[in-house]
């Protein structure tokens, strides 16, 4: 969606119709079933010869666009997407809750969720129904038409699913937006679409003489930038005071305390840790920088970073 408008762009290209199925219950799904909204919104609007801008139809809201040109949602004569989701709308991961929260805190943020929902919905039109869960395609003709749905409740936090409640939901198509699932790597041992980790609580992946962690979305399951900024935050302080010997056990090392000892004594243990390590061969180092050019030549880097940015920006986006 970022990319298909520039002349240059040679990826995929999706044909999409009216009334499709988004599955999910965060940011990315409300970013999801806007994006379609607004595609069809600009398609039906190019069949009544009006040539309608994205940004705007993004910033002023749907309807206030339509009115601009007479018309309403209704008179737009297309189906609206639909988004579905497990669990209720205060339960839908729009607003981080801390564990600690208060409970009137706590009750405020679900009631943001609740406004979030809601004034998107009022903007870009979409259709949404809490507490649905889908338990089945429907295929017609080697094709994808549609989901099994069914009912839940939400008892302790989890979603149940109601016997008998089942219905079909037919689209022209479905678009899964739960969670990040991270891409496949070779050697990185994976348990259906998550990695398998040795601790999941620090993100170490695999054990050896070089360990290798992972941080961020990939570890927390979210695509909120500030969960995982955090995240990645704390990940990667447990793997410096590991690599430099303080924190071996997963403790937090005392690196802002100040105090002359203990500086001290973090600079002693360091300066131990570094001496018993083995060191890399220079033929390893060699090829580590080696592969570091090869990528660097193979987009294009020369060294210059804004100069590389401003000759890769495309020229629409200019």
């Amino acid at each position: 969606f970022n990319h298909h408008v520039e002349r240059g762009y040679d990826g995929p290209r999706f044909d999409l119709a009216p009334g499709g199925i988004v599955i999910g219950g965060g940011l990315a799904s409300i970013d999801v079933v806007k994006v379609l909204q607004l595609e069809i919104v600009i398609a039906a609007l190019r069949t009544r010869g009006i040539e309608a801008e994205m940004i705007q139809l993004e910033r002023e809201g749907i309807d206030v666009v339509l009115r601009s040109h007479g018309l309403d949602w209704q008179a737009l004569g297309v189906a609206a997407c639909r988004l579905f989701y497990r669990r209720r709308i205060l339960d839908m991961p729009l607003s981080d809750i801390a564990p600690d929260a208060p409970p009137k805190r706590a009750e405020a943020l679900r009631q943001a969720r609740l406004k979030i929902i809601t004034k998107a919905q009022r903007k870009y039109l979409f259709e949404f129904e809490d507490r649905r869960v889908p338990t089945d395609f429907i295929v017609e003709h080697d094709r994808l038409t549609g989901l099994t749905i069914a009912r839940t409740e939400v008892i302790d936090g989890k979603a149940r699913k109601l016997p008998d409640s089942e219905e079909a939901v037919r689209g022209p198509f479905v678009v899964s937006s739960i969670g990040s699932i991270p891409e496949p790597i070779p050697g990185i041992p994976q348990q259906g679409e998550v990695y398998e980790y040795v601790d999941a609580r620090t993100g170490l992946l695999l054990e050896g003489a070089t360990r290798v962690y992972a941080a961020g979305n990939v570890l927390t399951g979210k695509g909120n930038i500030k969960d995982s900024l955090e995240n990645a935050t704390e990940v990667g302080t447990l793997v410096a005071e590991r690599y430099l010997g303080l924190a071996a056990d997963g403790a937090r090392a005392p690196l802002a305390d100040g105090a002359r000892a203990q500086a001290n004594q973090v600079g002693t243990d360091s300066a131990a840790s570094f001496v018993a390590r083995p060191k890399l061969a220079d033929e390893d180092v060699a090829r580590i920088v080696a592969r570091v050019r090869a990528r660097q030549k193979q987009v294009g880097y020369d060294g210059d970073y804004r100069g590389w940015i401003k000759r890769v920006t495309p020229p629409d986006l200019g």
